[in-house]
Formats: C-alpha cells, structure tokens, sequence
C-alpha cells in the first residue's frame, strides 16, 4: 500500500475504450478523476452498486484500489468508509470473501479478475459464484484487464445479483454493473508524476527523464512504465536511440507480466 501511495497520480476515467485506438494518447474529451467518479456511483441515490473497472497492461488497476482502500485509512473513524479488498489472483478469494463480517456496511474491492484461475476457465460461471458469495456487499469494484474479454459485446452487463424491491417496466430485474474505463495519462500528468518522483534539486536527472519521455510518449501514457523512467534516468543508460529505450522498457514489460 505504501508502495502504490508513492507519487500517485490518480488516473481520468471514461465509459470509452481508450484501447481501441491505435495511439493511447488519444483520448476521449468528456472524462473525470476515477476516484471522483467512483464515489459519485457510490454514494448517489441513483448511482451503481457494482462498476467494473476495465484498462490495458500496466494502466494502474491494482494501484487505484490500493490508493481508494488507503484514502480511507487516513480518514477519521467516524468518517471512514468500511473497506474490505480481495485480490482474485488468491486461490482462497472466495473463501476470504465469505469471512468478512458486516458486509451490509461494507464496499467489497476486487482486484485482478483476469488472473482468477476459475475466470479464466470459465469467466461467467465464476462472475455468478463470486457475485452469489458477494450479494450483501453494500457495493462492489472490480477491476479487470479490458482484453481478458474478447470484444466488448462479452463485456458483462448483469452482476448475477437479484434485486429485492419493486421495479418499474423496463428496469432489470438483476443489479447491473457500471462500466468505467481508466484512460492514460495527458501530458499534464506525466509532468506531474516526473516532478512528483525526482525532486526539484535533481534538476539534470530530472531533465533526462524529460528527454527519455520525449522520446517515446505513447508508452509514457502507461503508469506502469512511467514509473521505470526515473530509474532509467538515474541509472544513465544508453538510451540516446529510440530502438534502445522500446527494448528496455519492453523487457521490464515482459518481467512484469512473466507468471
């Protein structure tokens, strides 16, 4: 936790696939801070129980759950949210889910439904156990590597949950979840991030790292690899070529995502 907390710059979201374009740095217009949002969806008479955090490799899901359980922490306790956070990856998750008691209080974070052993045997047959396992949570966040589907038709849309009340002609008669899609960072943030990293009196690796963002800016827009860039800068490497930064940041890619 104290990890992600380090110069962390929250992240826009928007109902649009940033994915589908072929330069992340494109970006959609209408977009708000992710941290806003979700509480927004939360709290909101109206709002979403249940949203479905999707993004790509490296675009900083598991650090924005560890940031909004981490938030809350520092919070007075008459103030503080009730938070309880899961990494599916563990094979005991729902198991973990089951032991948390007061769960009508509590906003139920799940993280990594794409490295969950069961979803990726049979992603809608797990959706429907966890969600069963889960269906008293006061809210559920989940996140989600966006090509862990295979088109956004398979995207899912019902949570599995039935609701308990009255329904109007039309309305669902299960809790549908809310899609949110993290978008990579804008220049202004990427800025932020070098000075928030490499202090003002660093000012020539602060330069470097300028240079080094210079050079490759649509995969600076991943948080992922923007983080590699102070390191590279301190470390003096030889990266006065384009080819030698893209090998550099493509192998510490491929260490990240080698299990």
């Amino acid at each position: 936790i104290l990890e992600a907390q380090k110069d962390y710059i929250v992240p826009y979201c928007s109902n649009i696939d940033p994915s589908n374009q072929d330069d992340l740095r494109v970006t959609v217009g209408v977009r708000e801070s992710v941290l806003s949002a979700l509480w927004n969806e939360i709290t909101c008479s109206t709002g979403q129980r249940h949203i479905l955090v999707l993004a790509d490799s490296g675009m900083g899901k598991t650090t924005l759950l560890l940031n909004l359980f981490a938030k809350e922490q520092k919070k007075q306790a008459q103030e503080r949210r009730r938070i309880a956070l899961i990494p599916l990856n563990r094979n005991d998750a729902k198991e973990q889910i089951q032991k948390i008691t007061n769960q009508r209080e509590t906003i139920l974070l799940l993280d990594a439904f794409d490295e969950d052993t069961s979803a990726i045997e049979d992603y809608k047959k797990r959706m429907v156990e966890l969600m069963n396992v889960a269906a008293n949570f006061k809210a559920i966040i989940m996140t989600c590597r966006t090509q862990f589907f295979s088109q956004e038709s398979t995207i899912p849309r019902e949570t599995g949950i039935l609701k308990v009340a009255a329904r109007r002609a039309g309305i669902s008669a299960m809790y549908e979840w809310r899609t949110v899609y993290l978008q990579p960072f804008d220049d202004h943030q990427v800025s932020a991030f070098l000075k928030a990293a490499i202090p003002w009196t660093h000012y020539r690796k602060r330069k470097r790292a300028k240079k080094i963002v210079d050079q490759i800016p649509e995969l600076m827009v991943r948080p992922m690899l923007l983080t590699l860039v102070p390191k590279l800068a301190a470390a003096k490497l030889d990266a006065h070529n384009l080819w030698g930064l893209y090998v550099f940041m493509v192998d510490q890619w491929l260490q990240r995502e080698s299990s």
